[in-house]
């Protein structure tokens, strides 16, 4: 099974070329470049491991919530591939990508990813003897909020890992409000872009695919917020 898995949603190209036990991972910090650097990259690493496009049998990609303009040239590169090759994709929330880098911690997964504002957008995960689950909708809150939705889930003498680049906006008040809150370093924050490809090899098992027609970004923010007004 030949495998592309993407992700856009931050500052960080993650790309995953996976050929059953075989993998190639890629990542770079393209800031503002994404657009001219996507297709290039795509190119050069499918080039180097001699696959062409249409020797690919899945996409896979991140589909937010993060950064609006990343998620759309990702997601949209994404679907034009799958799309003129007629191949299935698999779209999975970023959310759920950045929990698994906490999968070796048992408790409450709180991963975080900075929204802008003084938000975060995350949701909320039980690991439990190797039983990983999502127990919250994904959400976008204030720190206040936050605080008030990990004290409604979790249960005494249960550990709260917290990460991610969201911890700029929520420090202070998961440390004040949470009593047995583990707060990860910077190791753990960033997409890796093989556990994309891990958690897309497991939905298409489960022959949880799709086309491309389908594929669409997770956007938490009101759709006002998205549309810069003039004048």
């Amino acid at each position: 099974m030949r495998l592309l898995s993407l992700d856009t949603s931050t500052k960080r190209v993650c790309l995953c070329l996976s050929d059953n036990a075989r993998v190639c991972e890629y990542t770079l910090e393209t800031g503002t470049r994404l657009s001219s650097l996507l297709l290039p990259i795509i190119q050069q690493t499918t080039g180097a491991w001699g696959w062409k496009l249409e020797d690919i049998d899945y996409f896979a990609c991140g589909i937010g919530p993060g950064s609006f303009t990343g998620l759309r040239i990702g997601i949209a590169a994404i679907k034009g591939m799958a799309w003129s090759l007629q191949k299935p994709v698999v779209g999975i929330p970023t959310l759920d990508i950045l929990a698994r880098n906490a999968e070796r911690f048992e408790g409450i997964i709180v991963p975080l990813i900075d929204a802008k504002r003084s938000l975060v957008y995350t949701a909320l995960y039980r690991n439990s003897r190797g039983r990983f689950t999502r127990i919250s909708p994904y959400m976008l809150l204030t720190p206040d909020t936050l605080v008030d939705a990990i004290a409604r889930k979790a249960v005494r003498k249960q550990e709260v890992i917290a990460f991610g680049d969201g911890l700029a906006v929520c420090r202070e008040q998961i440390i004040a409000g949470i009593k047995r809150a583990v707060l990860l370093d910077k190791d753990y924050w960033q997409i890796a872009a093989l556990r994309i490809a891990r958690l897309a090899e497991g939905m298409i098992r489960e022959k949880k695919t799709t086309d491309a027609s389908r594929i669409l970004p997770l956007y938490l923010y009101p759709k006002e917020c998205q549309v810069r007004k003039k004048g």
